[in-house]
């Protein structure tokens, strides 16, 4: 989680939402990213989704089945589904989905993989909380 925190910072330097994403696999780190939609100006942009694209580029491979993704805030409706896509099975997980700045209602990661029959992807609450939530605060 400290190393998708330096993304989260990575990314807040650069004027974007202050969210980083790790991939691991075998105990090494395949692919790592940061939110990046204010400066690519592409909405797809999100962590989570710059973490796995860039795991691909790296390892060549699209399946991270027995991979780990790491991510400072929970994934939006958007990113669930690439994790979805992409077989990761552990997803662990630093802040988590506040309603009141949000636009899901009342949105959980775990609802989002249920709905597509997901139930086997392990999920981590509760990592490094104070950190993540603060990162994306200030």
């Amino acid at each position: 989680m400290t190393i998708a925190l330096e993304e989260a910072k990575n990314g807040k330097d650069k004027g974007n939402a202050a969210i980083g994403s790790v991939i691991v696999c075998d105990n090494q780190v395949i692919g790592r990213g940061h939110n990046v939609v204010t400066t690519d100006g592409d909405i797809t942009m999100h962590a989570e989704v710059a973490a796995l694209r860039n795991a691909s580029l790296t390892s060549g491979v699209s399946d991270f089945t027995g991979c780990i993704l790491y991510t400072t805030m929970e994934p939006c409706m958007m990113c669930a589904g690439a994790i979805v896509v992409s077989g990761v099975t552990t997803l662990v997980m630093g802040g988590n989905y506040n309603s009141s700045i949000g636009s899901y209602g009342d949105y959980e990661v775990n609802k989002a993989f249920l709905l597509v029959d997901r139930n086997n992807i392990t999920v981590i609450r509760g990592v490094m909380v104070k950190e993540c939530e603060d990162i994306v605060a200030s």
